[in-house]
Protein backbone atom coordinates (compact mmCIF):
# COMPACT_ATOMS: atom_id res chain seq x y z
CA UNK A 1 0.00 0.00 0.00
CA UNK A 2 2.70 2.34 -1.02
CA UNK A 3 0.18 4.30 -3.01
CA UNK A 4 -1.68 7.30 -0.80
CA UNK A 5 -5.00 6.57 0.31
CA UNK A 6 -7.79 8.10 2.51
CA UNK A 7 -7.67 7.60 6.31
CA UNK A 8 -11.27 5.99 6.03
CA UNK A 9 -11.97 3.01 8.67
CA UNK A 10 -11.92 0.53 5.74
CA UNK A 11 -8.36 1.69 4.69
CA UNK A 12 -7.23 1.54 7.95
CA UNK A 13 -8.43 -1.78 8.49
CA UNK A 14 -6.84 -2.79 4.98
CA UNK A 15 -3.55 -2.10 6.48
CA UNK A 16 -3.98 -3.43 9.76
CA UNK A 17 -4.38 -6.74 7.89
CA UNK A 18 -1.33 -5.80 5.32
CA UNK A 19 0.62 -4.93 8.32
CA UNK A 20 -0.51 -8.55 9.84
CA UNK A 21 0.20 -10.60 6.69
CA UNK A 22 3.48 -8.49 6.96
CA UNK A 23 5.22 -9.32 9.90
CA UNK A 24 3.24 -13.59 9.77
CA UNK A 25 5.47 -13.66 6.45
CA UNK A 26 8.49 -12.34 7.96
CA UNK A 27 8.32 -14.43 10.89
CA UNK A 28 7.95 -11.87 13.49
CA UNK A 29 7.18 -13.62 16.79
CA UNK A 30 3.32 -13.61 17.74
CA UNK A 31 4.05 -11.00 21.17
CA UNK A 32 5.45 -8.34 18.47
CA UNK A 33 2.92 -9.11 15.62
CA UNK A 34 -0.41 -8.44 18.19
CA UNK A 35 1.55 -5.62 20.04
CA UNK A 36 2.96 -4.05 16.55
CA UNK A 37 -0.56 -4.43 15.04
CA UNK A 38 -2.28 -2.50 17.29
CA UNK A 39 -0.04 0.02 17.96
CA UNK A 40 0.15 1.24 14.41
CA UNK A 41 -3.70 1.28 14.04
CA UNK A 42 -3.85 3.57 17.20
CA UNK A 43 -1.53 5.52 15.18
CA UNK A 44 -3.27 5.74 11.70
CA UNK A 45 -6.81 6.10 14.31
CA UNK A 46 -4.53 9.33 15.87
CA UNK A 47 -3.96 10.88 12.86
CA UNK A 48 -7.26 10.21 11.56
CA UNK A 49 -8.78 12.51 14.46
CA UNK A 50 -6.40 15.00 13.86
CA UNK A 51 -6.26 15.40 9.99
CA UNK A 52 -10.26 14.06 9.19
CA UNK A 53 -10.86 11.33 6.77
CA UNK A 54 -9.67 13.50 3.86
CA UNK A 55 -6.21 13.13 4.73
CA UNK A 56 -3.42 10.29 2.53
CA UNK A 57 -1.85 7.96 4.47
CA UNK A 58 0.91 5.77 2.90
CA UNK A 59 2.41 2.51 4.40
CA UNK A 60 5.77 0.80 3.44
CA UNK A 61 6.63 -2.22 4.21
CA UNK A 62 10.53 -3.24 3.48
CA UNK A 63 12.37 -6.39 3.24
CA UNK A 64 15.70 -5.38 3.40
CA UNK A 65 18.24 -6.34 6.03
CA UNK A 66 15.84 -5.65 9.56
CA UNK A 67 12.19 -6.52 8.44
CA UNK A 68 10.62 -2.56 8.26
CA UNK A 69 6.95 -0.82 8.63
CA UNK A 70 6.47 2.60 8.00
CA UNK A 71 3.25 4.70 8.19
CA UNK A 72 3.32 8.37 6.10
CA UNK A 73 0.88 10.73 6.76
CA UNK A 74 0.52 13.98 4.93
CA UNK A 75 -0.03 16.92 6.94
CA UNK A 76 1.89 19.32 9.77
CA UNK A 77 3.98 18.36 12.12
CA UNK A 78 2.51 16.09 14.64
CA UNK A 79 3.76 12.83 16.52
CA UNK A 80 1.18 11.18 18.39
CA UNK A 81 3.44 9.37 20.66
CA UNK A 82 3.55 12.61 22.23
CA UNK A 83 -0.31 12.74 23.34
CA UNK A 84 -3.09 14.80 22.06
CA UNK A 85 -3.80 18.35 23.55
CA UNK A 86 -7.01 17.68 23.77
CA UNK A 87 -7.45 14.41 25.13
CA UNK A 88 -10.97 13.80 26.79
CA UNK A 89 -11.43 11.82 30.32
CA UNK A 90 -12.10 8.24 28.54
CA UNK A 91 -9.42 8.68 25.37
CA UNK A 92 -5.89 10.46 25.23
CA UNK A 93 -2.47 9.05 24.72
CA UNK A 94 -2.56 6.68 28.02
CA UNK A 95 -2.99 3.32 25.44
CA UNK A 96 0.02 4.56 22.97
CA UNK A 97 1.70 5.03 25.70
CA UNK A 98 1.64 1.69 27.41
CA UNK A 99 1.66 -0.06 24.11
CA UNK A 100 5.20 1.94 23.82
CA UNK A 101 6.34 1.11 26.83
CA UNK A 102 6.37 -2.64 25.76
CA UNK A 103 7.59 -2.03 22.32
CA UNK A 104 10.38 -4.00 21.15
CA UNK A 105 9.69 -2.87 17.56
CA UNK A 106 11.69 0.51 18.57
CA UNK A 107 9.07 2.50 17.04
CA UNK A 108 10.30 6.19 16.37
CA UNK A 109 8.42 9.25 14.50
CA UNK A 110 9.81 11.59 12.22
CA UNK A 111 8.66 14.62 10.14
CA UNK A 112 10.33 14.75 6.55
CA UNK A 113 9.39 16.96 3.72
CA UNK A 114 5.96 17.43 4.92
CA UNK A 115 4.80 13.98 5.66
CA UNK A 116 4.97 12.94 9.52
CA UNK A 117 6.32 9.24 9.67
CA UNK A 118 6.03 6.07 12.01
CA UNK A 119 8.55 4.04 11.78
CA UNK A 120 8.89 0.01 13.41
CA UNK A 121 12.03 -1.49 12.79
CA UNK A 122 11.06 -5.34 13.87
CA UNK A 123 13.33 -7.94 14.98
CA UNK A 124 12.27 -11.47 13.44
CA UNK A 125 11.47 -14.01 16.12
CA UNK A 126 13.89 -15.89 17.68
CA UNK A 127 14.27 -19.75 18.22
CA UNK A 128 12.47 -20.26 21.59
CA UNK A 129 12.68 -23.22 24.15
CA UNK A 130 9.57 -25.15 23.20
CA UNK A 131 9.46 -25.08 27.54
CA UNK A 132 6.08 -22.93 28.78
CA UNK A 133 8.51 -20.11 30.57
CA UNK A 134 11.69 -20.58 28.76
CA UNK A 135 14.34 -19.49 29.88
CA UNK A 136 12.98 -19.10 33.78
CA UNK A 137 11.64 -22.92 33.79
CA UNK A 138 15.31 -24.18 32.03
CA UNK A 139 17.13 -22.72 34.82
CA UNK A 140 14.42 -24.60 36.95
CA UNK A 141 15.11 -27.52 35.47
CA UNK A 142 18.43 -27.84 35.33
CA UNK A 143 18.83 -26.13 39.11
CA UNK A 144 16.46 -29.66 40.39
CA UNK A 145 18.63 -31.77 38.37
CA UNK A 146 22.00 -30.56 39.60
CA UNK A 147 20.82 -30.14 42.85
CA UNK A 148 19.48 -34.06 42.76
CA UNK A 149 22.95 -35.14 41.14
CA UNK A 150 24.85 -33.46 43.89
CA UNK A 151 23.20 -34.26 47.01
CA UNK A 152 23.73 -38.21 45.50
CA UNK A 153 27.29 -37.79 43.72
CA UNK A 154 29.14 -35.43 46.58
CA UNK A 155 29.84 -35.94 50.38
CA UNK A 156 27.47 -33.33 52.71
CA UNK A 157 30.46 -31.51 54.23
CA UNK A 158 31.71 -30.57 50.12
CA UNK A 159 27.97 -29.75 49.21
CA UNK A 160 27.54 -27.34 52.60
CA UNK A 161 30.67 -25.73 51.34
CA UNK A 162 29.78 -25.49 48.18
CA UNK A 163 26.30 -23.35 48.88
CA UNK A 164 28.10 -21.52 51.99
CA UNK A 165 31.15 -20.38 50.07
CA UNK A 166 29.74 -20.04 46.60
CA UNK A 167 26.17 -20.15 46.09
CA UNK A 168 24.22 -18.42 48.81
CA UNK A 169 27.05 -15.36 48.65
CA UNK A 170 26.42 -15.24 44.59
CA UNK A 171 22.67 -15.69 45.03
CA UNK A 172 22.83 -12.82 47.92
CA UNK A 173 24.34 -10.17 45.71
CA UNK A 174 21.95 -11.38 42.39
CA UNK A 175 19.04 -10.61 44.81
CA UNK A 176 20.88 -7.49 46.21
CA UNK A 177 21.13 -6.07 42.20
CA UNK A 178 17.45 -7.20 41.67
CA UNK A 179 15.92 -5.45 44.64
CA UNK A 180 18.01 -2.05 44.33
CA UNK A 181 16.04 -1.93 40.65
CA UNK A 182 12.79 -2.74 42.18
CA UNK A 183 11.95 -0.04 44.68
CA UNK A 184 12.71 2.49 41.86
CA UNK A 185 11.11 0.61 39.80
CA UNK A 186 7.55 0.74 42.28
CA UNK A 187 8.15 4.04 42.69
CA UNK A 188 7.78 4.63 39.05
CA UNK A 189 4.83 2.20 38.19
CA UNK A 190 2.74 3.69 40.57
CA UNK A 191 3.37 7.62 39.66
CA UNK A 192 2.56 6.61 36.18
CA UNK A 193 -0.50 4.64 36.98
CA UNK A 194 -1.97 7.89 39.14
CA UNK A 195 -0.94 9.87 36.28
CA UNK A 196 -2.67 7.53 33.69
CA UNK A 197 -5.73 9.36 35.10
CA UNK A 198 -4.85 12.36 33.34
CA UNK A 199 -6.51 15.50 35.42
CA UNK A 200 -7.78 15.88 39.06
CA UNK A 201 -10.83 15.70 37.84
CA UNK A 202 -10.62 12.69 36.21
CA UNK A 203 -8.83 11.34 39.56
CA UNK A 204 -11.90 12.12 41.68
CA UNK A 205 -14.64 12.03 39.49
CA UNK A 206 -14.05 8.56 37.85
CA UNK A 207 -10.61 7.09 39.17
CA UNK A 208 -10.57 6.71 42.40
CA UNK A 209 -14.39 5.02 41.89
CA UNK A 210 -12.61 2.29 39.73
CA UNK A 211 -9.67 2.30 42.27
CA UNK A 212 -12.42 1.65 45.40
CA UNK A 213 -13.50 -1.36 43.19
CA UNK A 214 -9.89 -2.56 42.55
CA UNK A 215 -9.34 -2.55 45.98
CA UNK A 216 -12.47 -4.07 47.17
CA UNK A 217 -12.03 -6.93 44.73
CA UNK A 218 -8.30 -7.13 45.96
CA UNK A 219 -9.15 -7.58 48.91
CA UNK A 220 -11.84 -10.41 48.85
CA UNK A 221 -9.33 -12.30 46.86
CA UNK A 222 -6.51 -11.75 49.80
CA UNK A 223 -9.38 -13.04 52.01
CA UNK A 224 -10.58 -16.24 50.19
CA UNK A 225 -7.02 -16.87 49.52
CA UNK A 226 -6.10 -16.92 53.38
CA UNK A 227 -8.92 -19.21 53.58
CA UNK A 228 -7.07 -21.65 51.21
CA UNK A 229 -3.86 -20.99 52.48
CA UNK A 230 -5.04 -22.13 55.92
CA UNK A 231 -6.13 -25.85 54.64
CA UNK A 232 -2.62 -26.27 53.45
CA UNK A 233 -0.50 -24.22 55.93
CA UNK A 234 -2.19 -23.77 59.30
CA UNK A 235 0.35 -21.10 60.70
CA UNK A 236 -1.75 -18.04 61.73
CA UNK A 237 -1.07 -17.15 65.56
CA UNK A 238 -4.33 -15.69 67.42
CA UNK A 239 -3.22 -15.95 70.72
CA UNK A 240 -0.28 -14.78 73.17
CA UNK A 241 2.54 -13.39 71.20
CA UNK A 242 0.96 -13.50 68.44
CA UNK A 243 -1.96 -11.59 69.16
CA UNK A 244 -2.71 -7.88 67.57
CA UNK A 245 -2.92 -5.29 69.95
CA UNK A 246 -3.78 -1.52 69.31
CA UNK A 247 -0.49 -0.68 69.85
CA UNK A 248 0.30 -2.30 66.76
CA UNK A 249 -1.98 -1.17 64.36
CA UNK A 250 -1.24 2.05 65.60
CA UNK A 251 2.73 1.18 64.59
CA UNK A 252 1.65 0.30 61.70
CA UNK A 253 -0.32 3.34 60.38
CA UNK A 254 2.92 5.63 62.02
CA UNK A 255 5.00 3.50 59.27
CA UNK A 256 3.30 4.34 55.99
CA UNK A 257 4.93 7.49 56.46
CA UNK A 258 8.45 8.28 55.39
CA UNK A 259 10.85 10.18 57.87
CA UNK A 260 12.77 11.51 54.69
CA UNK A 261 13.37 10.69 50.93
CA UNK A 262 15.66 8.59 50.58
CA UNK A 263 15.71 5.79 53.23
CA UNK A 264 12.43 3.98 52.02
CA UNK A 265 14.54 3.33 48.85
CA UNK A 266 17.89 2.18 50.63
CA UNK A 267 15.80 0.13 53.71
CA UNK A 268 13.55 -1.32 51.00
CA UNK A 269 10.26 -0.53 52.86
CA UNK A 270 8.02 -0.92 49.91
CA UNK A 271 4.62 0.79 51.96
CA UNK A 272 6.99 3.94 52.56
CA UNK A 273 7.96 3.80 48.16
CA UNK A 274 4.47 3.72 47.43
CA UNK A 275 3.11 6.13 49.58
CA UNK A 276 5.63 8.26 48.41
CA UNK A 277 4.82 7.24 44.87
CA UNK A 278 1.26 8.51 45.57
CA UNK A 279 2.04 11.91 47.05
CA UNK A 280 4.12 12.46 43.91
CA UNK A 281 1.67 11.50 40.95
CA UNK A 282 -1.14 13.38 43.05
CA UNK A 283 1.41 16.70 42.89
CA UNK A 284 1.90 15.90 39.05
CA UNK A 285 -1.72 16.07 38.04
CA UNK A 286 -2.31 19.35 40.12
CA UNK A 287 0.83 20.78 38.46
CA UNK A 288 0.41 19.47 34.93
CA UNK A 289 -1.23 23.04 33.51
CA UNK A 290 1.45 24.76 34.96
CA UNK A 291 4.39 22.76 34.11
CA UNK A 292 3.40 21.40 30.39
CA UNK A 293 5.40 18.17 30.03
CA UNK A 294 5.71 16.96 33.68
CA UNK A 295 3.45 14.13 32.99
CA UNK A 296 5.08 13.31 30.00
CA UNK A 297 8.80 13.69 32.11
CA UNK A 298 6.99 10.89 34.35
CA UNK A 299 6.67 8.21 31.29
CA UNK A 300 9.98 8.93 30.05
CA UNK A 301 11.60 8.14 33.29
CA UNK A 302 9.11 4.93 33.02
CA UNK A 303 11.01 3.86 29.99
CA UNK A 304 14.35 4.38 31.13
CA UNK A 305 13.69 2.03 34.79
CA UNK A 306 12.13 -0.42 32.42
CA UNK A 307 14.71 -0.60 30.31
CA UNK A 308 17.39 -1.16 32.93
CA UNK A 309 14.80 -3.90 34.50
CA UNK A 310 15.02 -5.31 31.41
CA UNK A 311 18.85 -5.27 31.46
CA UNK A 312 19.17 -6.52 35.40
CA UNK A 313 16.21 -8.88 34.37
CA UNK A 314 19.03 -11.24 32.44
CA UNK A 315 20.26 -12.57 35.59
CA UNK A 316 16.97 -13.53 36.97
CA UNK A 317 17.69 -17.02 35.50
CA UNK A 318 20.96 -17.15 36.97
CA UNK A 319 19.36 -16.03 40.34
CA UNK A 320 16.23 -18.73 39.99
CA UNK A 321 18.78 -21.20 39.10
CA UNK A 322 20.62 -20.69 42.50
CA UNK A 323 18.08 -20.52 44.43
CA UNK A 324 16.29 -23.24 43.50
CA UNK A 325 19.84 -25.33 43.57
CA UNK A 326 20.15 -24.00 47.22
CA UNK A 327 16.85 -24.64 48.75
CA UNK A 328 16.67 -28.53 47.01
CA UNK A 329 20.63 -29.35 48.10
CA UNK A 330 19.82 -28.07 51.42
CA UNK A 331 16.60 -29.13 52.45
CA UNK A 332 14.75 -32.20 53.15
CA UNK A 333 13.02 -34.28 50.25
CA UNK A 334 10.03 -34.20 52.41
CA UNK A 335 9.96 -30.42 52.17
CA UNK A 336 10.77 -30.79 48.52
CA UNK A 337 7.82 -32.74 47.93
CA UNK A 338 5.54 -30.04 50.21
CA UNK A 339 5.80 -27.78 46.99
CA UNK A 340 2.62 -28.93 45.95
CA UNK A 341 0.85 -27.88 48.87
CA UNK A 342 1.89 -23.89 47.33
CA UNK A 343 0.64 -25.32 43.81
CA UNK A 344 -2.76 -26.40 45.34
CA UNK A 345 -3.04 -23.74 47.40
CA UNK A 346 -3.36 -21.25 44.70
CA UNK A 347 -6.08 -22.83 42.58
CA UNK A 348 -7.84 -23.72 45.45
CA UNK A 349 -8.04 -19.36 46.12
CA UNK A 350 -8.13 -18.65 42.21
CA UNK A 351 -10.48 -20.81 40.56
CA UNK A 352 -13.49 -20.67 43.54
CA UNK A 353 -13.13 -16.38 43.31
CA UNK A 354 -13.33 -16.78 39.12
CA UNK A 355 -16.67 -18.94 39.82
CA UNK A 356 -17.50 -16.49 42.33
CA UNK A 357 -17.01 -13.23 40.22
CA UNK A 358 -19.01 -15.38 37.67
CA UNK A 359 -22.06 -16.43 39.28
CA UNK A 360 -22.28 -12.53 40.24
CA UNK A 361 -22.41 -11.00 37.22
CA UNK A 362 -25.29 -13.77 36.45
CA UNK A 363 -27.36 -12.67 39.78
CA UNK A 364 -26.42 -9.01 39.46
CA UNK A 365 -26.55 -8.35 35.58
CA UNK A 366 -28.27 -11.55 33.94
CA UNK A 367 -25.04 -11.97 32.29
CA UNK A 368 -25.34 -15.01 29.74
CA UNK A 369 -21.85 -16.88 31.54
CA UNK A 370 -21.28 -18.84 28.24
CA UNK A 371 -21.56 -16.01 25.67
CA UNK A 372 -19.05 -13.88 28.11
CA UNK A 373 -16.93 -17.08 28.32
CA UNK A 374 -16.85 -17.63 24.64
CA UNK A 375 -16.27 -13.54 23.90
CA UNK A 376 -13.42 -13.27 25.74
CA UNK A 377 -11.77 -16.34 25.00
CA UNK A 378 -9.27 -15.14 22.79
CA UNK A 379 -7.82 -12.88 25.74
CA UNK A 380 -7.70 -15.72 28.31
CA UNK A 381 -5.92 -17.91 25.18
CA UNK A 382 -3.51 -15.11 24.81
CA UNK A 383 -3.05 -15.18 28.53
CA UNK A 384 -2.54 -18.70 29.29
CA UNK A 385 -0.17 -19.47 26.67
CA UNK A 386 2.35 -16.57 26.83
CA UNK A 387 1.84 -16.19 30.97
CA UNK A 388 1.53 -11.95 29.97
CA UNK A 389 -0.75 -9.46 31.34
CA UNK A 390 0.98 -7.10 29.32
CA UNK A 391 0.14 -9.29 26.09
CA UNK A 392 -3.17 -10.10 26.69
CA UNK A 393 -4.00 -6.47 27.32
CA UNK A 394 -3.73 -5.99 23.45
CA UNK A 395 -6.31 -8.97 21.91
CA UNK A 396 -8.19 -7.30 25.41
CA UNK A 397 -8.96 -3.99 23.12
CA UNK A 398 -9.97 -5.78 20.50
CA UNK A 399 -12.44 -8.09 22.09
CA UNK A 400 -13.96 -5.60 24.50
CA UNK A 401 -14.60 -3.24 21.62
CA UNK A 402 -16.02 -5.49 19.26
CA UNK A 403 -17.17 -8.48 21.20
CA UNK A 404 -18.50 -7.01 23.74
CA UNK A 405 -19.56 -3.85 22.38
CA UNK A 406 -18.31 -1.88 24.93
CA UNK A 407 -18.00 2.10 24.73
CA UNK A 408 -14.41 2.94 23.00
CA UNK A 409 -13.95 5.82 25.50
CA UNK A 410 -14.36 3.27 28.68
CA UNK A 411 -11.93 0.71 26.98
CA UNK A 412 -9.21 3.63 26.27
CA UNK A 413 -9.79 4.35 29.78
CA UNK A 414 -10.55 1.13 32.52
CA UNK A 415 -8.53 -1.66 30.42
CA UNK A 416 -4.49 0.44 30.75
CA UNK A 417 -5.69 1.60 34.04
CA UNK A 418 -6.49 -1.79 34.92
CA UNK A 419 -3.21 -3.27 33.77
CA UNK A 420 -1.80 -0.55 35.73
CA UNK A 421 -3.29 -1.03 38.63
CA UNK A 422 -5.14 -3.81 39.15
CA UNK A 423 -3.13 -7.28 39.02
CA UNK A 424 -5.05 -10.65 40.76
CA UNK A 425 -2.81 -12.91 39.16
CA UNK A 426 -0.39 -11.61 41.79
CA UNK A 427 -2.72 -11.39 44.57
CA UNK A 428 -2.85 -14.97 44.92
CA UNK A 429 1.00 -16.29 44.85
CA UNK A 430 2.21 -13.40 47.46
CA UNK A 431 -0.38 -14.57 49.99
CA UNK A 432 0.43 -18.03 49.52
CA UNK A 433 4.12 -17.21 49.73
CA UNK A 434 4.08 -15.31 53.03
CA UNK A 435 1.91 -18.71 54.41
CA UNK A 436 4.76 -20.81 53.01
CA UNK A 437 7.59 -18.81 53.75
CA UNK A 438 6.12 -18.55 57.75
CA UNK A 439 5.57 -22.36 57.79
CA UNK A 440 9.26 -23.35 56.15
CA UNK A 441 10.64 -21.27 59.32
CA UNK A 442 8.52 -23.07 61.71
CA UNK A 443 6.74 -20.32 62.52
CA UNK A 444 3.25 -18.41 62.65
CA UNK A 445 2.04 -15.83 60.68
CA UNK A 446 0.41 -13.26 63.75
CA UNK A 447 -2.82 -11.04 63.01
CA UNK A 448 0.04 -7.84 62.49
CA UNK A 449 1.80 -10.01 60.17
CA UNK A 450 -1.61 -10.33 58.59
CA UNK A 451 -2.50 -7.02 58.00
CA UNK A 452 1.37 -6.10 56.62
CA UNK A 453 0.60 -8.97 54.38
CA UNK A 454 -2.71 -7.06 53.33
CA UNK A 455 -1.61 -3.75 52.80
CA UNK A 456 1.65 -5.61 51.02
CA UNK A 457 -0.33 -7.27 48.54
CA UNK A 458 -2.41 -4.84 47.44
CA UNK A 459 0.44 -2.47 46.74
CA UNK A 460 2.91 -4.85 44.58
CA UNK A 461 -0.55 -5.94 43.03
CA UNK A 462 -0.13 -2.53 41.22
CA UNK A 463 3.73 -2.43 41.32
CA UNK A 464 5.11 -5.92 40.79
CA UNK A 465 7.78 -5.66 38.54
CA UNK A 466 6.37 -7.19 34.83
CA UNK A 467 9.02 -9.15 33.28
CA UNK A 468 9.74 -12.91 33.38
CA UNK A 469 11.00 -14.13 36.83
CA UNK A 470 9.72 -10.55 38.01
CA UNK A 471 7.64 -12.66 40.80
CA UNK A 472 11.12 -13.76 42.12
CA UNK A 473 11.58 -10.43 43.07
CA UNK A 474 8.06 -9.61 44.47
CA UNK A 475 8.96 -12.83 46.60
CA UNK A 476 11.77 -11.62 47.92
CA UNK A 477 10.01 -8.13 49.38
CA UNK A 478 7.67 -9.83 50.74
CA UNK A 479 9.66 -12.03 52.39
CA UNK A 480 12.06 -9.53 53.96
CA UNK A 481 9.18 -7.07 54.69
CA UNK A 482 7.86 -9.92 57.38
CA UNK A 483 10.90 -10.61 58.36
CA UNK A 484 10.83 -14.62 56.93
CA UNK A 485 13.69 -16.24 55.31
CA UNK A 486 14.63 -15.49 51.92
CA UNK A 487 15.38 -19.52 51.59
CA UNK A 488 12.06 -20.18 50.70
CA UNK A 489 12.10 -18.25 47.57
CA UNK A 490 13.72 -21.39 45.91
CA UNK A 491 11.13 -23.62 46.05
CA UNK A 492 8.34 -20.64 45.71
CA UNK A 493 9.87 -20.08 41.98
CA UNK A 494 9.54 -23.73 41.49
CA UNK A 495 5.96 -23.94 42.41
CA UNK A 496 5.05 -20.24 40.37
CA UNK A 497 6.19 -22.75 37.35
CA UNK A 498 2.93 -24.94 37.62
CA UNK A 499 0.56 -21.69 38.12
CA UNK A 500 1.59 -19.10 36.50
CA UNK A 501 0.37 -19.61 33.42
CA UNK A 502 -3.15 -20.39 34.48
CA UNK A 503 -3.14 -17.76 37.28
CA UNK A 504 -2.54 -14.96 34.92
CA UNK A 505 -5.43 -16.24 32.67
CA UNK A 506 -8.03 -16.58 35.61
CA UNK A 507 -6.31 -13.09 36.38
CA UNK A 508 -7.71 -11.70 32.84
CA UNK A 509 -11.35 -13.53 33.73
CA UNK A 510 -11.31 -11.45 36.85
CA UNK A 511 -10.59 -7.92 35.24
CA UNK A 512 -13.34 -8.81 32.41
CA UNK A 513 -15.66 -10.00 34.92
CA UNK A 514 -15.43 -6.65 36.59
CA UNK A 515 -15.34 -4.56 33.44
CA UNK A 516 -18.71 -5.85 32.40
CA UNK A 517 -20.40 -4.75 35.66
CA UNK A 518 -18.57 -1.95 36.09
CA UNK A 519 -19.39 -0.63 32.93
CA UNK A 520 -22.93 -1.63 33.35
CA UNK A 521 -22.63 0.50 36.84
CA UNK A 522 -22.68 3.59 34.98
CA UNK A 523 -24.88 2.81 32.42
CA UNK A 524 -22.58 1.87 29.25
CA UNK A 525 -23.33 -1.84 29.36
CA UNK A 526 -21.60 -4.30 26.95
CA UNK A 527 -24.19 -5.75 24.71
CA UNK A 528 -24.55 -9.01 23.44
CA UNK A 529 -23.69 -10.10 26.58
Amino acid sequence: MAYPQKLTNENIQNAVEEITHFLETEGVSKEDRIRLTFLNEEMLLCFRDRFGEDAEFSLITSRWGMPKVTLRVKGEAYDPMEGQENDELLGGSLLLQNLLDQDSAKTVYHYRRGCNEIVSNVTKEKKRSRIPGGSISVAAILGILLALLSRFLLPADVLGTLISAFVGPLLGRLMDVILLITGPLIFISVISGVCALEDIASLSNLGLRVINRFVVITFLLFLITVGACLVFFPGLGISGESAFSGTDFIALLVDIFPQDLVSPFTEGKTIQIVFLAFVVGVSALILEDRVPGIVSLISEANLLIFEIMRIVSKVIPVAVFLSIFKAIASNTFSSIIGVWKIVAANYLAFIPFCFFMLVYLKLKRNVNIKAFLSKISPVLMVAFSTASSSLSMTENFTVCREKLKADDKLCSFWIPLSHAMFSPSVVVPLVTAAFYGASFGGIKLSLSQLVIVALLVTQLSISSPKFPGGIMATFAILLSQLGLSSDAIGLLVVSNVFVVNANTALGMLVRDAEFVDFSASIDKRPEAV
